[in-house]
């Protein structure tokens, strides 16, 4: 007899090959599960993230902008890293920015951890380590 799939299983691909967080046993509902400021602090500080207060109080700042529970979501704060990320990339010129097309972007990988420089908003270089695997402390408690 055929089974119902209500879209929140995972299909042949995932059981195959299982990403870094299924194996970890981290599944999306984490990832977007609200968190206050401090968990999500202690999260990035538990996989190795080393930010500065200022960066991160921008970074979440901008991650809650709208949202009146004071909670934001892995989801949303990668996001926000990310995005500054690749700001601060164009601003060198380490990545090839839309239009700008034929040109060599100058990134490689170059190991497990990335330092990444960000700038803040007062123009002030900011670094942050970011570790290529997850860890346990993700799961929702």
């Amino acid at each position: 007899m055929p089974t119902q799939n209500y879209g929140d299983e995972a299909d042949a691909h995932a059981l195959i090959c299982p990403s870094v967080y299924a194996q970890s046993g981290i599944t999306s509902r984490d990832f977007f599960q609200p968190r206050s400021k401090e968990e999500i602090r202690r999260l990035l500080t538990s996989i190795g993230v080393d930010i500065s207060d200022k960066l991160f109080n921008e970074l979440w700042d901008a991650a809650k902008s709208g949202d009146s529970n004071q909670l934001v979501s892995m989801e949303s704060f990668r996001a926000v890293m990310e995005k500054a990320h690749i700001e601060q990339l164009q601003l060198r010129g380490d990545i090839i920015s839309p239009g700008r097309v034929g040109e060599s972007s100058g990134m490689h990988n170059s190991g497990t951890t990335t330092k990444t420089t960000t700038t803040g908003a007062d123009g002030d270089s900011e670094g942050i380590s970011e570790p290529e695997a997850p860890r346990d402390e993700l799961r929702a408690q």
